[in-house]
């Protein structure tokens, strides 16, 4: 049976009695009421930590309740798409549209080009290609028109040369259709001059044997002033004409020459004193160096295998 400790509240004027299961010893009735007092201030608390925590559980029983569905696991070559889901990567790229392809570049793909630009490239590549095979094509064609067209002309106007040069021989003649008849030469022993118009001369082949004019390109230099003379590059024969008395001219001969060129020059009018040019590594055998009077003439032919020029007249 539990102990009962009686005590007198001064403030309310009434004695009450409170259960004890232990021994207190309290002082005065008021220290009992102060125990009551701090228990119910404690237990208001509690009740207001619990309102707390039900309105916390409360929410989030609601956040709970719209939360994302679980995601199950796709495979190694699938994507979470926009819509929350899971598709093939492979065919996402491969069904997706070329927007925005350009076909003017036709350079090297390069590592920073995109794929599409890479694309692009390759496909310009490739018509290019194309093109330059259909227009080849064509052009093969087209020659290949004209050939047969020469080919039927030279059989049809006759022989050039009363049939002794074998077609396979001749070069590319254009537009032969356009030629006149063509007069055969009467003989094996006769060459035939021949033009649009047909025959004009016929040569004698015994007549070939015979020398008649020769023309030779020349180069003409006049020399008033001592200075050096560069002996032409295009033409064998240099004439020097040395218009003053007493001048010094230094003679230089082609500095690139070719195996046998010749290269020949005379001074007229004056004797002149002639200097071997520096120009070019190559050796002149004899040396043609001196005072030679006027109308000295010399003439050298180049030797490539000893880089020489050589005296021959």
């Amino acid at each position: 049976m539990a102990t009962l400790i009686t005590y007198t509240d001064k403030e309310q004027g009434k004695v009450s009695t409170l259960p004890v299961t232990k021994k207190y010893r309290f002082e005065d009735a008021n220290e009992v009421k102060t125990v009551v007092n701090n228990n119910a201030a404690e237990t208001n608390t509690n009740t207001a930590s619990v309102a707390t925590n039900a309105t916390a559980i409360s929410n989030n029983t609601t956040a709970l309740a719209g939360k994302e569905p679980s995601i199950a696991a796709g495979t190694a070559v699938q994507f979470l798409n926009g819509v929350k889901a899971f598709i093939s990567i492979y065919s996402e790229v491969r069904a997706t549209l070329l927007t925005g392809l350009s076909l003017v570049a036709s350079t090297a793909i390069t590592a920073s080009d995109t794929l599409i630009v890479a694309l692009g490239k390759l496909q310009k590549q490739v018509t290019d290609v194309n093109n330059f095979a259909t227009e080849n094509e064509n052009l093969i064609l087209g020659n290949t028109d004209n050939i047969a067209l020469n080919t039927s002309a030279l059989t049809s106007k006759a022989d050039l040369v009363t049939g002794k040069v074998p077609l396979g021989q001749l070069p590319p003649i254009l537009d032969i259709p356009t030629l006149t008849a063509i007069t055969v030469a009467p003989s094996d022993s006769v060459l035939a001059i021949v033009t649009a118009a047909g025959v004009e001369n016929k040569i004698a082949v015994s007549d070939l044997t015979n020398e008649y004019i020769r023309k030779a390109e020349h180069s003409v230099l006049s020399a008033t002033t001592t200075q050096t003379i560069n002996l032409s590059t295009t033409f064998s024969l240099n004439i020097i004409r040395v218009l003053n008395p007493g001048l010094t001219l230094t003679i230089q001969f082609p500095t690139n020459p070719v195996e046998s060129q010749v290269c020949q020059f005379t001074t007229l009018t004056n004797t002149v004193t002639l200097i071997v040019g520096s120009g070019g590594s190559y050796t002149i055998d004899p040396s043609f160096a001196g005072a030679p009077v006027a109308g000295f003439v010399a003439t050298y032919v180049y030797h490539e295998t000893d880089n020489t020029w050589y005296k021959m007249g």
